[in-house]
């Protein structure tokens, strides 16, 4: 018993030691242990990296896998071959595809036209020109009728026979039937299919209608919820198949700061996703949301909105919409990673990082860093107004976040480290 662990851990220590190529005269490629011993002569005209223990080689112009002992999984016989993948390795001979499993064993025949890798335990294939999936005991999951089938999403897969699309699981069962003339995804797990009489229907990827009207159109608000078109006018619908908002509106156009332009018999107004209006439809033209702000024009006359309606009449106000934005936006973007940030640089200090002093360049309020390769901080009056920091006098750019601030300090991160400087004076950056 005793010999039989001592072999097993030998066998085990031989499998994991780190090999390496090494190229012989003739050109062909062997490999050799740690200590620069021998493993294989050179005899492969290629080597992959190795993946957990298996490498491709090639030899002869064939294919096989071996392992880091230089013991052969499969002999090179293969026109190609892939790593594992659900414990199965695809393989092409002669012309066609199948798989074989870790003992080197063909157990899917190559009989196929064309097969996907194992993702999932299933695998599209491809036979006399009709696709099916297999699942990654062989079995047929679907009969060889499709025209096409697409990559798996949410565990379903739009499948196409002829002109038609439907959906499929990844157990082969036909959750919506192949009679649609067009589909279009809203989101993850929901999907629209425009029926072959006409109208449009949103299913979820588990294969329920949302609702049972016939849409003439469809189209995404939010993840939770999309847009409709029902005679010539718009309304939305939630995942559930809630209506939110009977079909009044002539346009709902996509959200943008949390609102969504909207037409109602040619005034302009503004709905959230949940389409609760925000802003009555009052205008006789709107743009769409952009940095807080909206220009109206009402009884002929322009001004500019924000996104509670109110006007805003100088440039100083508009001023200070940019800015509440870019703060509110800043905000709820540093919230999760504020704490980790300040931990991080307290970790830093207690570790003696090396700290670098820049001075900085002035322009547009900002500091601009002149020390090269390494992320630093600038600091501006309003500190949300931070753009992503440039190397000053250099080509390349280093794109750099905001994290926190308060009256005298401000810190943000970049690729490179995490950063402070006291306002208007020396900066500083802690490299990582």
């Amino acid at each position: 018993m005793k010999a039989f662990l001592l072999i097993s851990v030998l066998l085990a220590s031989s499998l994991l030691a780190g090999v390496k190529t090494y190229k012989g005269n003739d050109g062909l490629y062997g490999l050799k242990d740690d200590n620069g011993r021998i493993v294989m002569i050179p005899v492969f005209q290629h080597v992959s990296n190795f993946q957990n223990g298996v490498a491709a080689v090639k030899k002869l112009d064939k294919w096989g896998l071996i392992q880091t002992n230089g013991d052969y999984i499969c002999e090179c016989i293969y026109d190609n071959i892939t790593f594992f993948s659900d414990g199965l390795a695809r393989v092409k001979y002669e012309g066609k595809y199948g798989f074989i499993d870790k003992k080197g064993q063909l157990v899917i025949n190559a009989i196929y036209d064309y097969a996907d890798t194992f993702a999932g335990g299933i695998s599209r294939v491809k036979i006399d020109d009709k696709w099916m999936v297999l699942n990654s005991k062989g079995n047929e999951l679907t009969l060889p009728v499709f025209d096409g089938i697409g990559k798996f999403r949410e565990n379903v897969a739009l499948v196409k026979i002829d002109t038609s699309y439907g959906l499929i699981d990844s157990a082969g069962k036909n959750i919506v039937p192949v009679d649609t003339s067009s589909y279009k995804w809203l989101s993850n797990s929901m999907v629209g299919f425009k029926r072959n009489s006409g109208g449009w229907s949103v299913y979820s990827t588990e294969g329920k209608e949302v609702n049972s009207l016939n849409y003439d159109e469809v189209g995404l608000l939010s993840p939770e919820v999309f847009k409709f078109k029902q005679n010539n006018k718009w309304g939305l619908v939630n995942a559930k198949g809630k209506i939110l908002v009977q079909p009044l509106f002539d346009e709902i156009g996509n959200l943008k700061n949390s609102l969504a332009r909207v037409i109602d018999n040619g005034k302009y107004g503004f709905i959230d996703s949940e389409g609760v209006v925000a802003i009555a439809p009052i205008y006789e033209h709107a743009t769409e949301f952009k940095k807080g702000i909206s220009q109206v024009r009402l009884n002929g006359s322009w001004s500019w909105i924000n996104n509670k309606g109110d006007n805003i009449i100088s440039k100083q106000d508009l001023k200070m919409e940019d800015q509440a934005l870019k703060k509110d936006e800043v905000e709820k973007e540093i919230k999760p990673i504020e704490i980790k940030a300040l931990e991080a640089i307290e970790r830093a200090q207690r570790k003696n990082f090396n700290i670098y002093r820049t001075t900085p360049y002035y322009y547009n309020n900002g500091g601009y860093s002149n020390y090269y390769g390494y992320p630093s901080i600038y600091y501006s009056p309003f500190f949300y107004n931070t753009y992503p920091h440039r190397r000053h006098n250099h080509h390349r750019h280093h794109y750099g976040n905001y994290l926190w601030h308060d009256k005298n300090w401000a810190l943000t991160y970049g690729g490179c480290g995490l950063g402070f400087g006291y306002t208007g004076k020396t900066h500083f950056t802690i490299k990582f």
